[in-house]
């Protein structure tokens, strides 16, 4: 069986996200932990913020099925958040760093997986006052995720899904009801 590189590195990573922060973490940290070299590293990943999206992408985010029901959308959106609860020091570490390329804005910015929902819903072309509406709401869901996590995640990810899940029907009955007429 060949080695995953990549996914050393990150097993690596993470296992020093929990003795220090995130942005305190250097390539040179990661690679004495991994007995890779830096240029091992940098083969792998553009920088430290790609490891972290890596990170996120590899072991946070579950696996989506294209054609996913509404229930089947719950259950994954309370995986994802079980999953931060467990890589719990990583991401609030993690979305701590307030710089362009971060996991912060990597989050608030995927915004695709929101439109796709909604076409899919609606079954014809979305007009683009409703694509607006939809990026404020995803944009509200994503921004609770964030303090769920910076706020130490306080409340289950059990109550946290159905907030989301609550202002998701709301969105879906009030926007396509209203853009019915």
């Amino acid at each position: 069986m060949a080695l995953d590189i990549k996914k050393m590195i990150a097993d690596s990573f993470l296992e020093l996200c929990e003795k220090k922060p995130v942005s305190k973490i250097t390539v040179k940290d990661i690679s004495e932990r991994t007995e890779l070299s830096r240029k091992t590293f940098y083969n792998h990943f553009h920088d430290k913020n790609d490891l972290i999206q890596y990170c996120y992408e590899d072991r946070i985010v579950p696996a989506w099925k294209i054609e996913a029901s509404d229930s089947e959308l719950d259950a994954w959106n309370l995986e994802w958040l079980r999953n931060m609860r467990r890589y719990k020091k990583f991401m609030k570490s993690a979305c701590l760093i307030d710089e362009p390329n971060s996991l912060k804005n990597y989050i608030l910015n995927y915004r695709s997986i929101d439109i796709w929902w909604y076409q899919r819903l609606k079954k014809e072309p979305l007009t683009e006052e409703l694509k607006l509406c939809i990026d404020y709401h995803g944009g509200g869901y994503r921004y609770m995720i964030i303090e769920w996590v910076l706020t130490d995640m306080k409340i289950s990810e059990d109550v946290l899904c159905n907030l989301i899940k609550r202002s998701r029907r709301i969105v879906t009955e009030e926007f396509f009801k209203e853009n019915d007429h």
